[in-house]
């Protein structure tokens, strides 16, 4: 359609959005995210930012990004330690799907526990994700 704009989303629009609570529009961009740096942003510091639901998104983003299993060893103790810190149940979780997604590691049977915290949770869509993580890691 000529005259429409098309938008760009970039890291601080969809974080924005997350910390509106827009998540059908953060879900459906947040791939798009998927560069070094703005993985590199994630992981050193949009998970600890003092906004909950940007952190689940930093999570989120970190989550269902393609990130190698040499570059996630790197960050793995990190997420780890932020997953058990991790006071919002929303990113507590994200953080641990994160952790299942890409390799657990040591902290398996930590990760494993956290997330079957959430397979009766109110909310199929989560239930539906703590299921397949737990099925994931105990295998």
């Amino acid at each position: 359609m000529k005259g429409l704009k098309q938008r760009v989303w970039t890291r601080p629009i969809l974080e924005k959005l997350a910390t509106e609570e827009k998540w059908g529009t953060v879900d459906k961009h947040i791939t798009k995210l998927s560069t070094p740096t703005n993985l590199r942003y994630a992981h050193t510091i949009g998970i600890i930012k003092a906004n909950e639901n940007a952190r689940d998104f930093y999570f989120t983003l970190l989550q269902k990004s393609k990130i190698s299993q040499r570059a996630f060893a790197q960050i793995r103790k990190k997420v780890f330690l932020r997953m058990v810190a991790e006071k919002s149940p929303y990113a507590k979780f994200r953080a641990a799907c994160t952790l299942a997604e890409h390799g657990a590691g040591e902290y398996t049977a930590s990760t494993l526990e956290i997330l079957k915290i959430y397979l009766t949770n109110s909310e199929p869509s989560v239930r539906k994700i703590a299921k397949k993580y737990v099925d994931k890691l105990s295998k």
